[in-house]
């Protein structure tokens, strides 16, 4: 993999007992992934959101 974009906003500092982020692929092509990360806090609020299309490439054996 390879990343050929990728976008972080940090929205807010993380309070609490600790950060949980949750990752989902929201465009999967032949030969990239779109990926968005949301980082959120023990309340559940986001407190951080990035981006990334990568581009896959296969490598020879």
């Amino acid at each position: 993999m390879a990343t050929m974009e990728s976008s972080t906003h940090f929205l807010r500092p993380v309070h609490g007992a600790g950060a949980f982020a949750i990752a989902r692929p929201f465009h999967v092509g032949r030969s990239t992934v779109a990926v968005e990360i949301n980082i959120t806090d023990d309340k559940d609020r986001l407190c951080v959101r990035v981006t990334q299309l990568v581009t896959l490439k296969r490598t020879r054996d």
